[in-house]
């Protein structure tokens, strides 16, 4: 909001003291502005406001003050809770306690916001008039002690700005300044340029609040003014407004999944430097697989100088397809199985059949099995290898092809079939299988 070091300090004290309901004016500041902040402002609490509080938190969170005394000189007042403790003059925060504060802090999901944002986030809560004046108050104590022209530039909107013009005599200086040209402003434009109080022969009044006018600009663009008085000059400059994040696009691939399944996330945004994945820190640009166990939104946030964006993907989860009445049908060609030769059916570790008890599949004929166990959840027999074993007594060769099949939960059909003949011999026993 100022174009100065000394002016965002003072803009910092005063959106704490007022978001706590409380006001720790800055070092050699009059009191009367605390009368004008108790007159005013005091009745905006951190209560009355989530953001505010957050961003109370996250100040006090970072500045991880040792004792009650560090917190005072940084502007909090005595009576405002740090870490779950009002503040005392000359006391300690235990360390138990401010341990256990900050834990659950790191554990909640944090915004991240700059000076000017939290400025933002006051301005909104407290009505414009109060502010003005306890701003007006730490201008004229602050800044006019020395005496002197000063001028500055803040934004409303970052097409909206206000211009203000402070002065107050210096000692034993007499008279009043008096404008002897008009304003020179490049990169914005006076708003009611016939009602200013700032043109040629236009005398300025003490202080910010009878010297301002409004001005627009393109957000892009670099604004300058230039004032000259009967007692010198003054100017005031402020850069072009940082281009607002953007997400561009943020998508799932696939939207839909099966249970136990991945999707792919990917996200591509603009004038981001920081991204956050459900609160978890990402990159700026980039994608991430995820296995959501139900259906979840997933919520991508980009904070940069310029404010922030938000965007939602949702990924529907199916529940898990299970294979019941799980069995194999081999269909016996041109060479049977002989009785005593054995036979084993196995996917690992899934379901098997075992021939228990000699049998002979007849040429041609079709013999069908029932796997054990006979109901599997898919996933499970996916990518998985089959193994068909023979164990002859002594020679034999069996040609024959095979359909594993089943009814899937979901309504529809499991079936895999080799699309080759299959001959197994006492001298080439095992075959196997990929299922897809």
């Amino acid at each position: 909001m100022s174009t100065n070091g000394v002016g965002r300090r003072r803009w910092s004290l005063a959106w704490i003291g007022v978001a706590t309901g409380f006001l720790a004016l800055p070092g050699g500041v009059s009191a009367d502005c605390d009368v004008v902040a108790k007159a005013f402002i005091t009745k905006t609490v951190i209560s009355q406001n989530s953001s505010l509080k957050e961003s109370f938190d996250q100040f006090i969170y970072e500045a991880d003050f040792s004792t009650h005394d560090d917190a005072i000189k940084a502007g909090i007042s005595v009576g405002v809770p740090v870490y779950g403790v009002p503040l005392q003059v000359g006391s300690t925060f235990d360390r138990t306690t401010k341990d256990a504060w900050r834990h659950d802090y790191e554990g909640k999901t944090h915004s991240t916001r700059s000076l000017d944002e939290n400025f933002h986030l006051l301005s909104e809560s407290v009505s414009r008039a109060a502010l003005n004046a306890w701003l007006e108050c730490v201008a004229i104590q602050k800044e006019g002690d020395a005496g002197g022209l000063s001028a500055r530039i803040s934004e409303v909107t970052p097409e909206l700005l206000i211009l203000e013009v402070g002065w107050s005599p210096a000692q034993g200086q007499n008279g009043t300044p008096k404008l002897t040209a008009d304003l020179v402003v490049s990169g914005a434009t006076v708003i009611a340029p016939a009602s200013s109080p700032l043109v040629k022969n236009a005398k300025l009044k003490r202080g910010y609040a009878s010297n301002r006018v409004m001005l627009t600009r393109d957000r892009k663009d670099a604004v300058g003014v230039t004032l000259t008085t009967t007692m010198g000059t003054a100017s005031a400059a402020l850069r072009p407004h940082p281009e607002s994040p953007q997400i561009k696009t943020f998508t799932a691939d696939p939207a839909s999944i099966d249970a136990d399944n991945t999707t792919r996330l990917t996200w591509d945004v603009a004038n981001a430097k920081g991204a956050t994945l459900d609160g978890v820190n990402v990159a700026v640009a980039g994608s991430q697989s995820v296995t959501p166990a139900t259906d979840h939104a997933y919520v991508l946030a980009v904070t940069g100088d310029g404010g922030s964006d938000q965007r939602t993907v949702r990924v529907t989860v199916k529940p898990a397809v299970t294979v019941s009445n799980l069995k194999i049908e081999f269909r016996t060609a041109d060479d049977d199985k002989d009785d005593n030769t054995g036979l084993d059916v196995r996917i690992a570790n899934v379901t098997s059949y075992t021939q228990t008890a000699n049998e002979r599949f007849p040429d041609p004929g079709v013999k069908t099995k029932d796997m054990t166990p006979s109901s599997v959840p898919l996933v499970q027999l996916r990518g998985c290898q089959l193994w068909i074993t023979i164990s002859p007594a002594g020679h034999d060769t069996w040609k024959f092809d095979f359909t594993l099949s089943g009814d899937r939960s979901d309504g529809g059909k499991f079936s895999y079939s080799n699309p080759l003949r299959v001959i197994l011999s006492d001298g080439n026993p095992k075959a196997l299988f990929a299922l897809p």
